[in-house]
């Protein structure tokens, strides 16, 4: 769900969630509600960012530094978002081999603490 400048709210769902859309029409939630498909369910973004995640500190050229799954962009387009450091064109290369569309890598800073 994201908040809309207006009051509103836009909630992605996957398509033909059983009953979904009519439960929350019958919640008289007192805002607008636009309902969006989404590529791609929470547990499936979950499961593949859980499958990422479990690559932290064993790849070769590259470093995965952030994997996230909770933003705008991963709900819309269905992707988990992977931060890399090193050679970004390898890890675009392997993750995608991997895991397909359901993957967009680009350049992080990595941590320091």
């Amino acid at each position: 769900m994201v908040d809309v400048p207006g009051g509103g709210v836009i909630v992605y769902r996957k398509p033909g969630g059983g009953g979904f859309d009519a439960a929350l029409a019958h919640l008289g939630l007192g805002v607008r509600v636009d309902l969006r498909d989404a590529p791609r369910s929470i547990s499936e973004l979950a499961a593949t960012r859980n499958r990422v995640a479990a690559l932290i500190g064993h790849t070769s050229d590259y470093s995965i530094v952030s994997v996230g799954d909770g933003s705008a962009v991963s709900f819309t387009r269905g992707v988990v978002e992977v931060g890399v450091s090193g050679n970004l064109a390898s890890a675009q290369a392997d993750l995608r081999g991997r895991f397909g569309d359901r993957v967009t890598v680009s350049v992080a800073q990595p941590l320091y603490g």
